[in-house]
Formats: structure tokens, C-alpha cells, sequence
């Protein structure tokens, strides 16, 4: 199946046949981080990173396919809204995963 990007009328890109992927962005310099944080600690924000992960999912595929539902006028902007703060929490939620394996 070949895969198109496209652009619906809200402004919303997507590509069609795939849900839209987390954008990767450079990661910032580390500050006042310790080398490593106790493994004990280190295990439990790597599991609620993670749970944060299939949280964040599920909004992300729900966003996308509303948009790919067509909202209406007025909801538009407001499916956009959610669609930009989700993918900015993923990139977050990515960097924070990536500190943890680099200090763990």
C-alpha cells in the first residue's frame, strides 16, 4: 500500500494508510543531573515513563482518527490543540526515557 501525506481542511497532517509518529527533536544539554540515579529508583520512573507512553498513544490515535473523521468547523482548532500538546509530550516523555537510560 503506498503511503501519502496529505493535509485535511482543519490543517491537521497526517499521512493516510498510517497514524501519525512521534517527531524526534534534539535533546537538550543536561543540567544539575547526577551521574546515576539507585537502581530502585531508576526501575519505577522507567515504569511510569512507560505507562505515560500508552497513555500518551492513546491520545495521540485518538486525535488522529478524529481528524480523519472530518470534525466539524468549529472543533477543528481544538483537535489541532490536542494533536500539537500530544506530540510535545511524547517528545518529552522520549527525552525523559532517554535520561533515564543514560543515568541508569
Amino acid at each position: 500500500m503506498a503511503v501519502k501525506r496529505a493535509q485535511n481542511p482543519s490543517g491537521l497532517r497526517f499521512v493516510i494508510g498510517k497514524p501519525p509518529s512521534p517527531v524526534s527533536r534534539k535533546p537538550r544539554k543536561m543540567e544539575n543531573v547526577p551521574e546515576k540515579i539507585p537502581a530502585e529508583l531508576a526501575k519505577e520512573l522507567r515504569k511510569l515513563a512507560h505507562d505515560l507512553s500508552n497513555a500518551l498513544e492513546t491520545i495521540v490515535q485518538a486525535t488522529y482518527l478524529i481528524s480523519q473523521a472530518g470534525p466539524p468547523e468549529n472543533s477543528r482548532r481544538w483537535v489541532e490543540m490536542i494533536d500539537e500538546a500530544s506530540q510535545e509530550a511524547v517528545r518529552i516523555n522520549q527525552r525523559l526515557r532517554q535520561v533515564l537510560r543514560q543515568q541508569s
